[in-house]
């Protein structure tokens, strides 16, 4: 467990709808993120650990609300409907991972 770390000098997206906050400071402590503000407002307690995330983007996770898993092996729907309900399982299995990897839930 890290503990305590801050990502600075990023570009928050909040989600909200408000405009892009830059030079971002994100607090997380554990898992949880337990405050966020412009980094020229922030003091950063002793101890906690810096990351410059300067020229990169946060924001929250990405959900997608309608996501077909598995049959992408082939480039045409008569094929991959014809596979094998434990190939797709695999296959389904891989993709959700990659999904999860890189942000969407």
């Amino acid at each position: 467990m890290i503990g305590r770390f801050a990502l600075t000098g990023a570009t928050l997206i909040d989600g909200t709808g408000r405009d892009p906050l830059e030079q971002a400071v994100v607090v997380v402590e554990g898992s949880t993120i337990v405050d966020v503000g412009r980094g020229s407002d922030f003091r950063l307690n002793e101890g906690t650990r810096i990351f410059d995330a300067s020229g990169a983007t946060v924001m929250p996770g990405i959900i997608d609300a309608h996501c077909h898993l598995g049959g992408n092996s082939f480039p045409d729907e008569d094929s991959w409907v014809l596979e094998p309900d434990r190939y797709q399982a695999i296959a389904s299995v891989a993709q959700a991972g990659a999904l999860l990897r890189n942000g969407v839930t």
